[in-house]
């Protein structure tokens, strides 16, 4: 027994020593640490900005039920959530906020998040945003603290429009990437002859599941929600389907896990991931 405990002091006193060595000889390259030579004053500052975000705000999307905000100035309902990127900075600088939305101007330092209801549908409404704020001119020496940006959003007419998530896609579950399916989503039963004017859902979860019409949902112009789903045949799916870019969409959901494995009533996390066939 003594052996192995020599050898065992002998290690601990190399590692040690090891350490030491590399504190006096490694050199400290963090620039987020002040102690260090390449430290950077400027890592976490940012000259002052006006960029904002828009997000549909319409009613139904309710993101304690699992609804998902996402920028885009393509805007289902008659609601908008405007949200700005620049926030006060504690013993710092305040933030002056000037929202111009049509012909509405509102100015105050506690309007970093607005909301506005009621457009006209397929216009362009330009909104603008200037802020003000005590630059840091330490790290930005040609920032005055004033910052404009102007985006446009329109606003389709509800019973023209065609959701960009609607169409077919090709892909997989992440937790079978080898079984290929084909996913359709369309805002309306498009079978001839129907008057049903519920959203419809195939090829989830399996290919064996072909056209459920959906009831309880809500949906923006590049996502859609399944909040609630009685169809027990193709396991109750319910989530959330998001567009990227034009032609791939993202699902996250949850089905019912088949009776013989589990109990009535479990479920199980799934993501679908797919390209669009059209």
């Amino acid at each position: 027994m003594k052996l192995p405990y020599k050898l065992l002091i002998v290690v601990l006193a190399s590692f040690t020593f090891v350490l030491n060595s590399c504190k006096e000889e490694c050199p400290c390259v963090d620039e987020t640490n002040p102690e260090c030579d390449n430290y950077d004053p400027c890592w976490d500052k940012k000259p002052v900005t006006a960029d904002f975000y828009m997000y549909e705000n319409h009613e139904g999307l309710d993101t304690s039920k699992g609804w998902e905000y996402y920028d885009t100035d393509t805007l289902l309902g008659q609601s908008v959530l405007l949200v700005a990127k620049e926030e006060r900075e504690l013993y710092w600088s305040e933030v002056t906020y000037t929202w111009i939305i049509g012909a509405e101007t509102i100015t105050a330092k506690d309007k970093k998040v607005i909301t506005r209801n009621t457009f006209p549908s397929n216009t362009q409404i330009p909104v603008t945003l200037i802020v003000s704020k005590k630059p840091h001119l330490d790290c930005f020496p040609e920032d005055d603290g004033i910052d404009t940006v102007t985006r446009y959003m329109v606003f389709p007419s509800n019973a023209d429009v065609v959701p960009k998530w609607q169409g077919e896609y090709i892909g997989y579950t992440t937790d079978k990437p080898d079984e290929i399916l084909q996913l359709g989503l369309y805002r309306s039963d498009t079978t001839a002859g129907s008057t049903s004017r519920y959203p419809r859902l195939s090829g989830l979860p399996n290919s064996d599941c072909q056209w459920q019409l959906i009831e309880f949902v809500t949906f923006g112009y590049e996502q859609f929600q399944i909040k609630d789903n009685s169809n027990w045949n193709c396991y109750s799916i319910k989530g959330l389907f998001r567009t990227f870019g034009n032609d791939s969409l993202v699902a996250k959901y949850s089905e019912m896990v088949r009776p013989n494995v589990g109990s009535y009533g479990d479920r199980v996390n799934k993501v679908f991931i797919g390209k669009r066939l059209k």
